[in-house]
């Protein structure tokens, strides 16, 4: 038995050569650092994080994130890659003690560990999720996946493990399957967070700003006036824009976040439309059964009873949603 620690991918091809020699290979390694190639080839792995379950296992980049993403939160500012690298001119970091040569590549890293990456973790876990849903997706099936879908082994492993570790799905004899629960439903809608006071209270002052005149267009309306983060001001944005309820000047019903625009309903019709937005989000990736409905109210509506029936019969009306035999279906038009 030849044991290896590490969990880099270029020993993956020692292993192969190793194994046909007829001989066995085990690797020690932590799993967040190993790649998913090198797991594959090996007999047996070991996670360092089993071994030492009592030791705090922590990366110096990701400590340093961390920090500051406190910074940047409590100074009021958005995790974005200018800010990141005024963070590490200021404060003078440097930047081989995290094992590179310049601050521009320690920003690249630590963006693309707690924004880039995530993005690309949560659509990976929809995707998924659509495919356990309207097929039959099992662990034999997980490479031609990967590989049909263009998604790195271990980013793909990471998404499973974490729908895995939230409860949205489980295994069985082989074959995943969801779990239709409120995480579930959650889980569909981090790509449009929404909460429904900060949601209303955002609907209104966009009325009235564009009712008033003080703008006259979607990218007009400055997330500084909103005690919102900026996925939330993004995704309220979005609803708005797809409502329905804007017009250009012109009465033209195509507006970009730019085009001088008026908003042609009441206010109630408004937030009505907007939140619409929401439930054609979760219809768009997954039928939802009648009894499910009741989690959908409470995850975008706060179990505002009113305002959801109200936007259900406005999709059933305009035919965006279909109901068959109590169950919900997205027909968009």
């Amino acid at each position: 038995v030849f044991f290896l620690v590490t969990g880099d991918a270029d020993f993956t091809a020692l292993v192969n050569k190793i194994k046909s020699y007829g001989k066995n290979v085990m690797a020690l390694a932590r799993t967040k650092s190993t790649s998913y190639e090198l797991i594959s080839a090996v007999d047996l792995f070991i996670p360092y994080e089993d071994i030492v379950k009592n030791e705090r296992l922590s990366d110096p980049v990701d400590r340093l994130s961390d920090e500051i993403e406190v910074f940047l939160r409590r100074s009021g500012k958005d995790f974005t890659i200018d800010n990141l690298s005024r963070f590490l001119s200021s404060f003078n970091i440097n930047p081989t003690k995290y094992g590179v040569q310049t601050l521009r590549e320690l920003s690249d890293i630590i963006y693309e560990r707690k924004v880039q990456k995530p993005e690309r973790i949560r659509d990976i876990k929809i995707l998924f999720l659509r495919n356990v849903i309207f097929g039959d997706l099992n662990e034999e099936k997980l490479v031609e996946f990967s590989e049909k879908n263009n998604i790195e082994m271990g980013n793909l492993k990471t998404a499973i493990d974490i729908l895995m570790r939230d409860d949205v799905i489980e295994l069985k004899n082989g074959y995943y399957n969801v779990k239709r629960t409120k995480a579930f439903f959650l889980t569909l809608l981090e790509k449009y967070p929404v909460e429904y006071s900060h949601i209303s209270e955002f609907i209104e002052k966009s009325y009235k700003a564009f009712s008033a005149g003080r703008v006259r267009s979607l990218s007009q309306l400055l997330q500084s006036e909103f005690k919102i983060s900026s996925a939330e001001f993004k995704s309220y944005i979005d609803a708005i824009k797809r409502s329905g309820c804007l017009k250009g000047l012109d009465d033209s019903d195509y507006i970009s976040y730019s085009t001088p625009a008026k908003i042609v309903c009441t206010l109630e019709e408004l937030k009505v439309c907007t939140l619409c937005y929401y439930v054609k989000r979760v219809l768009s990736q997954t039928f939802v059964f009648k009894e499910e409905m009741d989690i959908l109210k409470e995850i975008i509506f706060s179990n505002d009873k009113i305002i959801f029936e109200k936007c259900l019969d406005t999709l059933l009306k305009r035919g965006e949603i279909t109901e068959l035999e109590n169950v919900y279906f997205y027909t968009p038009v």
